[in-house]
């Protein structure tokens, strides 16, 4: 039996993130019924409380162009790499 991997889209991340922070729906019945493990549901959720939301996406924002070339020369004189959440 194999599984067949899903993407989700940053729209359909932040749908069910709002379920749990707004509407406050418990985590557990939001896995159940998505079909997602919950350590996935929790690494989208840090990941959306560590960024801005102007960086969620790069066409919400004009200046989130501008921001991530300024972050991404600061990281390259620092030698640092930067991971970024997928959409």
């Amino acid at each position: 039996m194999s599984k067949e991997r899903r993407s989700w889209s940053s729209e359909d991340k932040i749908k069910l993130l709002r379920r749990h922070l707004i509407e406050r729906v418990p985590i557990s019945t939001i896995c159940e019924e998505a079909r997602l493990v919950p350590s996935l549901f929790h690494r989208w959720q840090e990941r959306c409380l560590a960024t801005p939301p102007w960086l969620w996406k790069a066409t919400d924002a004009p200046s989130a162009a501008k921001t991530n070339s300024a972050s991404r020369n600061w990281n390259r004189r620092s030698g640092r790499r930067t991971k970024s959440w997928p959409s």
